[in-house]
């Protein structure tokens, strides 16, 4: 039976608004940011990271209200999701029923042809085989090199069929799949680098890396990965 579908939506915010004093502050920051050219001392430093500090604050400080005015939005898009995939889900159950049929039919037809294909090229060769024989026959028989025996070939054998078929509508065609059985086994080319366990192994080895990348900052700990030390400056 016929129906419309109809999604609840939550309440949506329509307008939005940053406050002209974050703005004020922000000129303010960004004011001080430019003025510190050098840090020759301690004051200077301090002065500098607490200008980081705030800085940073700022930012987080927009970032979360992006993320709580965002929130409504996202749920209304996961509501609207779930509920055009309950209504497609017939549809691609029969779309991956016809499918399934449609593969099987193109890969017999396809040998089907391929059979016939290769029945007429025997048929064929057979026959010129049969011809040439003929032929030799008139020459060491006869001493003569005209044709003696002439019978009409079979027609020439079809062309190889395509590998995949295709009609007005669709065209069906061979798509290679894979899946891992053994990784042990797969050549190393194949194989992408476990990411968490180099990081692990990095931090457990974090200080004595550390002392050897100040001393050598070429150092390789082991072939195929190379480490550089970079400066973070937290605040607090």
């Amino acid at each position: 039976m016929a129906c419309n579908l109809i999604v609840r939506l939550p309440a949506q915010i329509r307008e939005l608004a940053i406050r002209k004093s974050w703005f004020e502050e922000r000129e303010r920051l960004l004011a001080e940011a430019r003025d510190i050219d050098r840090i020759d001392s301690k004051a200077d430093f301090e002065r500098a990271g607490s200008i980081l500090a705030a800085i940073i604050r700022s930012v987080s400080s927009v970032d979360s209200m992006r993320a709580k005015l965002a929130a409504p939005f996202l749920q209304a898009a996961r509501t609207i999701k779930d509920a055009a995939d309950a209504a497609k889900a017939p549809l691609e159950k029969a779309r991956d029923c016809l499918r399934i049929k449609l593969a099987r039919y193109a890969e017999a037809e396809r040998r089907r042809r391929e059979s016939a294909r290769l029945k007429a090229y025997a048929v064929r060769e057979a026959a010129e085989e049969e011809y040439a024989a003929a032929q030799r026959c008139a020459v060491e028989e006869f001493r003569s090199e005209s044709v003696v025996y002439n019978p009409p070939l079979p027609p020439e054998p079809p062309k190889r069929p395509a590998a995949f078929l295709k009609t007005a509508s669709v065209s069906v065609r061979a798509r290679l799949e894979y899946a891992v059985s053994d990784e042990s086994q797969l050549p190393r080319e194949l194989l992408s680098p476990d990411k968490a366990r180099i990081r692990a192994w990095i931090d457990s080895n974090r200080e004595s890396l550390r002392e050897r990348l100040k001393a050598d900052p070429s150092f390789t700990p082991v072939p195929g990965l190379s480490l550089k030390l970079s400066t973070e400056v937290l605040p607090r």
